[in-house]
């Protein structure tokens, strides 16, 4: 199904086993939802004017469900059909999203 949502400032709140969340981060919202083994769809959402310049996300990987206990994520950009690489630290930085721009990735423990 789709996932649930909960707004929060800047923080989640809930329980990260949840089958999705949507987080607002001052002018992002940021929608996850579960996958097949492990991996968690990610949706970037701007919700800036379209003039506003881009600005690149930290997405940090427990706010989208993956367990603390992950240390190394495979992140796949879904819609330019590439692999990124496999990040550590926690943390993701998205491309630049600018004004009513989107991103799509899929993130995988490895």
């Amino acid at each position: 199904g789709p996932p649930q949502c909960v707004e929060v400032a800047s923080s989640v709140a809930d329980d990260p086993t949840r089958s999705g969340k949507i987080v607002m981060q001052r002018a992002f919202s940021l929608w996850a939802k579960p996958q097949r083994n492990g991996a968690v769809a990610v949706f970037l959402l701007s919700n800036q004017d379209s003039k506003t310049g881009e600005t690149a996300v930290a997405i940090d990987f427990t706010r989208v469900g993956l367990s603390k206990a992950v240390t190394r994520v495979t992140v796949r950009d879904v819609w330019e059909r590439k692999d990124l690489g496999v990040f550590t630290g926690g943390s993701f930085l998205s491309s630049p999203v600018g004004g009513h721009d989107s991103r799509f990735y899929v993130f995988k423990p490895s």
